[in-house]
């Protein structure tokens, strides 16, 4: 939510609106302009991608780290979580990583997205997921885009799993 100048355009807004005026394209040409930061590669899901896929790998396991209660946009209803460990749907996922309505506002919900995401990013290159492969795969088929061709997403997922969700950083 960084307020920031987008692009060769005199409009000063949230990065990620940089996305809704022009795509990844536009989106990565910002991040470098502002931050400096080179964007080679880039991989998107959207939220149907992402709630398939958690339901692919069976749920996921997430520390719910305080009760959560709120109404869902997407659903309709009231979402509710209770503190604890616990497998989570995929449409609980989704919506325990978009939760901000605490006193962490972004904060938070940043801090739970990057849970959630190391979470399926574990559970992805277990061993337990391999039968799961091609469900894996019809879950984010037509709801994923990337610029890393297939073998490099191989090597990656190798390198990953022989690396472990310890090896990788996160920065807030």
């Amino acid at each position: 939510d960084y307020r920031v100048k987008i692009y060769k355009t005199e409009r000063y807004d949230k990065i990620n609106s940089a996305f809704a005026y022009g795509g990844i394209d536009l989106t990565a040409a910002t991040i470098e302009e502002n931050f400096g930061i080179p964007i080679h590669y880039y991989s998107i899901i959207n939220f149907k991608g992402f709630q398939d896929l958690v339901g692919a790998l069976g749920g996921i396991d997430i520390d719910v780290e305080k009760d959560i209660s709120f109404s869902d946009r997407i659903t309709g209803t009231t979402f509710k979580l209770s503190e604890g460990t616990q497998t989570l749907s995929g449409i609980e996922a989704l919506n325990y990583s978009r939760y901000r309505s605490d006193g962490e506002g972004d904060f938070g919900r940043m801090r739970r997205q990057q849970q959630v995401v190391g979470s399926i990013a574990e559970q992805t290159l277990s061993f337990r997921s391999v039968p799961k492969l091609t469900k894996i795969y019809q879950a984010v088929e037509n709801n994923f885009k990337t610029n890393v061709n297939f073998t490099d997403i191989t090597l990656l997922a190798l390198k990953l799993r022989s690396m472990g969700s310890e090896g990788i950083e996160v920065i807030p």
